[in-house]
């Protein structure tokens, strides 16, 4: 599986961290080295060749930087780590050794690793061929060769960048800043900087060659002064290795080589350069050893296989919309429909005069059942989704996530609700209806009932699948082409695919890999496994934006700036249209602004004419998205976009585009053309002249739009600080071929296990710290207690010993002479013990009952106290806590923050709201914390406050924060000093305010009433112990029951935001329909099953202990304890991987006596907890619309209408505590 740890991102600057093993022993070959000391050799002399470039040459470098001239790493450094000192020998000369790189770049992870493999594949390939398991940039694919990265790749952790300058702004910045230096007047200096932009690559190479035939002195001295180094290393490179450092060495001095074949050998001065260095330049020059693998077979596309649409935009086209639908059928149901419906294949008719296209997000993919496993070749972008890359796209400020309006609900009957947005987590599958339809009638903009007719036929107990939105889209077109918003024809410069449609131009084809998978692609010509999987091959990525334009606001601006110039009248919109065209690149009719020479196609043009942006401007959006300089892996994407809402320019109308293109490749076609269009520097101008009407303005900053008018002078427009146009949502969609759609129940089948038994952690620890690091290690993702407990379980017997930890217990059911899980829970012999928890209880917050056994006064004191928490049900535990979720949410809203839209947000704490929650079912079953109106009638002051876990020894004890503190030291195998000491600590504390609190003679919740008067009917208590148990048993329930609620909902709802399950359970809840709407029944019905199933991987407590007996008395007994050996860890959500294990082993067993795993110590607040947890999820999912913060306990919410108008109300009942 695909490796989930991922390097920085901030501000579209991403950073990444690899560590890698070097190489034990030695180089083969005539010298004696090992690998880490030829590494450190080669290192040592690129960073002199480094540094003597930088410091010590006294002109400037000839050439453009080889890896500075990609114009995206910002700064790279390797390190060599040494080994861990452990105080022994290594194993082999330089074992243990690690390779580190750092780097950090502009954009995504993906284009920089194209650029690392395709273009820096030689340095990379001549520095980690020192480590383990390198494929080799030139041997392997590049998804490969990734996934080797990804593999070696460390966590993330804390990215500082303090500008968000990009490596093209420095050049472009260190240029006009000379230009205003060197320029006296300055109004000439003003006109040079607005017509400058920095050269394309291609053109700067070019440059620089001419410059160094001209005078070749320069290029050849610092050229073969590298040169000489990298040879003398060559001796060190063996066999293959040296073909591998001399393709880095032609890499690095590329332009160098091109200088000798451009004719410098002819020269008079190279023939004693040549004969002094003579075995360098033979090196250098070999052809035999540059020989280049075959090319691949040349693999051609059968558009036959694809969706409609795709390859061939129908350019009569008119009305069409987008229909969102969420899974929700029983399992195989939606993937049997959708593989029946009757989709548009290409070159196809349209059935009923419609044409169908089906796309899937990947949680949809997911949702129909395809395991993840068959999803691993689909790339991490597309499984992060576009929310996820809004840094990388420059979806910032009010292009952010967080602000998107999102589609109004909408159901296949098409009855909308504009209270509900729809969170496009919970979009499974987008249906594409378009049909043609020319009747004046039919002009409006609205969903054409033909199609509104076809949406309703998708009845959810037909097919599986749920109508949530659905998104009308009209073409107004002219001819073949349609006319947008702003005025423009939209859709020139659409490239086609070689071998299936003709293009008039060569720049304007490409390969089939740039659209569909499977192929080579413009960027990557090599070997693809997409081919062989059919669920990918032939497939494309289908990108969405819903683009809201704001045609009253540029109308305005326009407006302003003429009106200022004291222009009316025809001369005016002359001006006006004159300047759109500027702004766009392109008259409105389509019409290039500069000469195509007579062209065959109103495409058939370049820039290389227009250096100086004289006739269309560098940051025209025509030039910056489609800058025509001849770049290697041109991005280019096949538009298939359509308009919506009236035509008009007034602003209460809303209308735009729904823009919409194929590609193969989201993070390396559409991706980088949309950080181009956010601000990049493909024009060679400053990413801060964003483009004119896509930019994303910071409100209150003047926002100008300047170029050089028909005068040659500067000229400037005020656009406002207003965007023109503004994202409404955006989608990731996968667009399956016709076979992949036809095998879509396949490709749900579960993918067969592994024969292979789990292996055991190398080597398993020989002391406990190293088992406290394989075992309560509770990240989610890099735990390594999960394959420790795979491996338990492959055990003959299910067990494992773990020395000076105790014997680890992995399966629910054991075997003759090694019980199981269950068996020890059981204790029908009573051969284990609960009084280790019994002995910590004494020292902490009380021994109760949870802590004895059977004879040792459990059998006494716990029918009376299971019954009184048994008596409060899940459905009552839910109904007492919805009215807290909203009491706590209301609490935080004087910290909103308000929404471009006019709406509020405001950020939630989940730890917050989980104490706050905790803390007032303690005061209303209880009676601690101790209300407000109590204490007020009482005029004492508390014994307990409401508050989390802090520090040392509060006073008055918090709730539910000394219980917090007390728990893990009971309930823990081997706690860590400092958790015992604030066990030992906070725990009495909260014991004596309860026993306190109970002699204060003030009123008891009704849960400690009950404790009491049951307890106080138990004849076999001694009165004179009565006092004592009561307190011990009503603080009991403080340590048993909200730790337990507050660590599973914490779990739960980091789970949930990380995999998105939470919007998907917001979505389920919302539809869910229950007799009488009862929200309990309701909120049982949408998400207990989820609740239940996150908590099975990730139950708090994972492990439970218990003290083996012997005689009557515990196995190596010290301090009542058993010994670290003997004590035995039940691995509880190790036992819970069993599917056929009930979900009532998360709480110890089942209470149930006709249940097969009924136990002596199952907790009696099964039912309690669970109803507070869905309490809690469901009062926070109606609250509204909830976005991720990427921290994993805060989240931010944009509350309903309904939900605020409930929650301004006065709460029932007076104020909560």
């Amino acid at each position: 599986m695909r490796t989930k740890i991922k390097g920085a991102e901030l501000g579209g600057v991403t950073n990444l961290a690899v560590l890698a093993p070097v190489k034990p022993g030695f180089v083969p070959g005539f010298e004696t080295m090992t690998y880490v000391d030829r590494l450190h050799r080669l290192l040592d002399a690129l960073n002199e060749a480094r540094q003597n470039l930088r410091e010590a040459t006294l002109f400037q470098p000839p050439f453009p930087d080889a890896i500075g001239r990609f114009g995206i790493i910002r700064s790279f450094r390797y390190v060599v780590v040494p080994p861990e000192k452990s105080g022994g020998a290594t194993a082999s000369p330089g074992g243990g050794y690690r390779l580190s790189l750092n780097v950090t770049f502009d954009g995504g992870w993906e284009p920089y690793m194209r650029v690392i493999y395709r273009d820096l594949g030689p340095l990379l390939d001549t520095l980690f061929c020192h480590c383990d398991g390198y494929p080799y940039s030139r041997r392997s694919s590049f998804d490969t060769y990734c996934r080797w990265v990804r593999d070696n790749e460390q966590s993330a952790g804390l990215l500082y960048a303090d500008t968000t300058l990009t490596l093209g702004d420095q050049q472009y910045h260190e240029r006009i800043e000379r230009i205003q230096r060197e320029t006296a007047d300055p109004v000439e200096a003003d006109r040079r900087i607005a017509a400058f932009a920095v050269a394309p690559l291609k053109a700067q190479v070019k440059d620089a060659l001419a410059a160094a035939a001209r005078d070749p002195g320069p290029a050849v001295s610092t050229s073969m002064r590298a040169l000489k180094g990298l040879y003398r290393l060559s001796a060190l490179f063996p066999g293959e290795e040296k073909r591998i450092l001399l393709r880095f060495t032609r890499e690095i001095l590329q332009d160098f080589a091109a200088l000798l074949d451009l004719g410098l050998k002819d020269s008079p001065r190279w023939k004693p350069i040549a004969g002094a260095a003579q075995d360098e330049l033979a090196w250098f020059t070999s052809k035999e050893a540059l020989a280049d693998d075959a090319a691949p077979e040349e693999k051609k596309l059968d558009p036959a296989g694809l969706q409609a649409g795709i390859v061939e935009s129908d350019t009569t086209v008119t009305h069409g919309c987008l229909v969102l639908m969420q899974v929700v059928g029983r399992p195989g149901q939606a993937a049997a429909w959708l593989q029946a419906l009757p989709v548009s294949a290409h070159g196809a008719g349209a059935a009923g005069g419609i044409r169908r296209t089906l796309a899937f997000s990947y949680p949809g993919l997911r949702a129909l059942g395809i395991p993840a496993e068959r999803l691993d070749a689909l790339p991490q972008e597309f499984m992060d989704g576009m929310e996820a890359r809004a840094g990388l796209l420059g979806d910032v400020r009010s292009n952010h996530p967080d602000y998107w309006p999102r589609p109004e609900r909408c159901n296949e009957k098409l009855e909308v609700d504009k209270a509900d947005r729809v969170d496009l987590n919970t979009v499974h599958v987008v249906l594409m209806l378009r049909m043609t339809d020319t009747d004046p009638a039919q002009a409006g903009p609205g969903l054409h009932p033909v199609l509104a007719a076809e949406v309703e036929k998708l009845d959810p107990e037909t097919c599986g699948l749920q109508v949530v939105a659905v998104q009308p889209m009209r073409s107004h077109r002219e001819g073949q082409m349609p006319r947008e918003h702003f005025g423009f024809l939209d859709g020139f410069s659409q490239p086609g695919i070689k071998g299936v449609t003709p293009t008039l131009l060569q720049r304007d084809e490409i390969p089939p890999g740039d659209l569909c998978l499977g192929y080579p692609s413009s960027q990557d010509d090599g070997t693809w496994e997409d081919s062989e999987n059919p669920l990918i091959f032939n497939g494309s990525f289908l990108v969405v934006r819903k683009l809201r334009q704001h045609v009253d606001r540029l109308t305005a601006a326009l407006d302003r700036h003429f009106g200022q110039a004291g222009l009316a009248g025809d001369t005016a919109e002359a001006k006006k249209r004159a300047l759109l065209a500027r702004m766009m690149g392109r008259h409105q009719n389509g019409t290039p602004l500069v000469s195509t020479d007579g062209g065959p196609t109103r495409n058939d043009f370049d820039y290389a004419g227009d250096g100086e942006g004289l006739q269309c401007p560098f940051h025209s959006h025509a030039r910056r998205v489609n800058p025509r300089d001849g770049r290697p892996g041109m991005p280019r994407i096949l538009r298939r976009g359509m308009s919506y809402g009236p035509r008009g320019t007034d602003a209460g109308s809303e209308r735009g585009i729904v823009f919409m293109a194929y590609c193969a490749n989201l993070a390396e076609q559409f991706e980088i053309l949309q950080r181009w269009i956010a601000g990049g520097n493909s024009s060679g101008v400053s990413s801060s002249q964003a483009d004119p009407f896509l930019a994303v303005p910071q409100p209150g900053e003047k926002r100008t739009f300047r170029y050089i008018d028909a005068q040659n002078r500067v000229a400037r427009v005020d656009l406002g600080d207003a965007p023109f146009v503004t994202l409404e949502w955006g989608m990731y969609l996968f667009v399956p071929s016709l076979k992949a759609l036809g095998m879509l129940t396949e490709f749900c089948a579960p993918v067969p296990a592994s024969a292979i038994a789990p292996g055991a952690p190398a080597p398993l620890p020989s002391e406990r710290e190293g088992w406290r690091r394989l075992l309560e290690d509770t990240d989610r993702e890099r735990s390594p207690a999960r394959a420790l407990w795979a491996y338990v379980r492959s055990q003959p017997d299910g067990r494992l010993p773990a020395p000076s930890y105790g014997v680890l217990i992995g399966r629910q059911e054991g075997v003759p002479g090694a019980p199981g899980v269950l068996d020890v829970l059981q204790n029908k012999d009573g051969l284990y013990s609960a009084q280790g928890y019994g002995l910590r209880m004494q020292k902490s917050i009380g021994h109760n009952y949870l802590g004895m056994d059977r004879h040792g006064g459990h059998a006494v004191q716990s029918p009376a106290v299971n019954a009184a928490i048994d008596a409060i049900g899940e459905r009552e535990a839910f109904e007492a806590t919805m009215p807290l979720v909203m009491d706590a949410l209301r609490k935080v809203l004087p910290l909103q923050q308000r929404n471009p839209d006019g709406s509020i947000r405001v950020s939630v704490d989940l730890i917050a709201l989980a104490e706050r929650v905790l803390a007032g079912l303690c005061t209303k079953w209880v009676g601690l914390p101790e209300p407000d109106a109590v204490l007020r009638q009482s005029g004492g002051t508390a014994f307990m406050v409401a508050g989390g876990r802090v520090e040392g020894n509060p006073q008055p004890p918090r709730c539910p924060g000394n219980p917090l503190s007390a728990s893990p030291y009971v309930f823990t195998p081997h706690p860590r000093e400092q958790v015992a000491e604030a066990g030992r600590t906070q725990g009495p504390v909260a014991l004596r305010a309860v026993q306190d609190w109970l002699r204060s003679g003030r009123e008891l919740g009704p849960l400690a009433t009950k404790i009491r008067d049951d307890l106080t009917q138990v004849k076999d208590i001694d009165p004179a112990k009565l006092d004592d148990i009561v307190a011990n048993s009503i603080a009991g329930v403080l340590l048993g029951f909200p730790p337990t609620v507050y660590g599973n909902f914490l779990r739960t709802m980091d789970s949930w935001v990380d995999d998105k399950t939470l919007w998907t359970c917001q979505r389920r809840l919302a539809d869910v329909r229950v007799d009488g709407n009862d929200p309990y029944l309701r909120a049982r019905a949408a998400l207990r099953g989820p609740l239940m199933a996150t908590m099975r991987k990730r139950p708090v407590p994972e492990m439970l202990w218990r003290c083996p007996v012997e005689g009557g008395q515990v196995v190596g007994a010290e301090e009542g304890e058993p010994g670290d050996d003997q004590r035995l860890i039940l691995g509880i959500a190790s036992a819970l991987t069993d599917s056929a294990t009930p979900d009532e082993m998360m709480f110890g067993g089942s209470r149930d006596p006709e249940s097969p795993i009924k136990t002596e110590h199952a907790c009696p607040g099964y039912g309690m907890g669970v109803g507070v947890m869905l309490g809690l999820i469901a009062g926070l999912l109606q609250a509204g619309t909830l976005r991720p913060t990427g921290s994993p306990v805060l989240l931010m919410l944009t509350p309903r209408a309904d939900w605020l108008d409930r929650a301004s109300r006065p709460p029932p009942g007076g104020a909560t505590p």
